[in-house]
């Protein structure tokens, strides 16, 4: 029988490992202290019963993480927001207090906010009449605003497309789009023959890329592989799908502002068709979007608050110095054509 050094518990109960191997931990050194902290932890909680409905929850919220792509990061920024204080006085007793109350913030889902623009100059004092100069005002607060995780990790996937695109690859923002239904796949990048499925993390450097992370994105890369098969099929036919299938270059993408575990790191270079780029957020990027109706050639910009903005590519019109683009203010997007779009 062949000895497995393992560094986690993982394999201990796979039958899968141990009707075939002997699985040797050599964490093992480590259960003294183990011990001693949970003795700890099990006195100070000794008498203390959690209501029932808070286990399902638990129970609940445990089976999402484990088999939805990004609900541990959700999870996170939840329990960022909220704090969970028990009173060891009164047994099975527990308050929930929210943190940030005082901080609001403006989220960037579009659907939750009825006029973001005027909410933003409201909260700042401030009602300007012009068009453009409302816009711009709105743009400033927006940018030197307070974010959550959950709308940083957004604002983040936004900087990252525009990175893309203008490297002229077509960007689709799944992520922003999609929310949960994402299949793991924050953005996809597309030029030529060239694919890249994209997760996007902004993280502290504290934090670190882990093995499930790979994996999750691994497994979005092999179901955009079938999907895309699938449809061409349905279009020109199994033998000329299998043809054009081979002139495409499928990768997937991790980009974080922080590492890979060195688990992680072993994991990429063992599959091969997973690349890490490392890249901090920049919030000085230019955020306004200059589109070009590709039938009506009008030519409007958005703002990142306005309703159509995440549905929105950049660089599918362009005509000498008519093209779609990024500008960093409103006077810039008036100045080459472009009116304000509809809140």
């Amino acid at each position: 029988m062949v000895k497995i050094t393992s560094e986690s518990w993982a394999e201990k109960d796979d039958p899968m490992f141990t009707d075939r191997f002997h699985v040797h931990s050599v964490r093992g050194k480590y259960s003294g202290q183990k011990k001693k902290k949970v003795s700890k932890l099990n006195k100070k909680l000794k008498g203390i019963q959690m209501p029932p409905q808070l286990d399902r929850l638990q129970e609940a919220l445990n089976f999402m993480i484990s088999h939805i792509p990004g609900a541990s990061e959700i999870s996170e920024t939840l329990e960022k927001k909220t704090t969970l204080s028990l009173d060891m006085e009164s047994v099975g007793t527990a308050n929930i207090e929210s943190i940030d109350e005082a901080n609001t913030t403006i989220p960037l889902e579009n659907n939750q906010t009825p006029n973001p623009e005027s909410d933003l100059l409201e909260e700042a004092g401030i009602n300007p009449t012009d068009i453009a100069e409302r816009g711009q005002k709105a743009l400033d607060i927006f940018i030197k605003k307070n974010l959550t995780n959950l709308e940083v990790g957004r604002l983040y996937e936004r900087y990252i497309g525009y990175l893309y695109e203008t490297d002229k690859y077509t960007v689709g923002y799944k992520g922003i789009l999609s929310g949960l239904n994402d299949l793991g796949r924050d953005l996809v990048a597309i030029k030529g023959n060239e694919h890249l499925i994209i997760q996007a993390k902004c993280w502290s450097k504290h934090k670190r890329i882990h093995v499930k992370h790979i994996y999750q994105l691994h497994a979005s890369l092999l179901h955009y592989r079938y999907q895309l098969r699938q449809a061409l099929k349905n279009s020109v036919g199994k033998q000329k799908a299998r043809e054009l299938m081979r002139t495409y270059n499928i990768r997937a993408l991790i980009c974080a502002s922080t590492d890979l575990s060195p688990e992680a790191q072993d994991v990429v270079n063992y599959l091969n068709v997973i690349e890490f780029r490392k890249e901090k957020l920049d919030k000085t990027y230019p955020m306004i979007k200059c589109n070009i109706g590709k039938e009506t050639r009008e030519k409007i910009y958005h703002l990142p608050f306005d309703s159509q903005y995440d549905s929105i590519i950049i660089g599918n019109v362009e005509d000498g110095e008519d093209k779609e683009r990024y500008v960093h203010t409103t006077i810039e997007a008036e100045a080459l054509g472009f009116r304000r779009s509809e809140v």
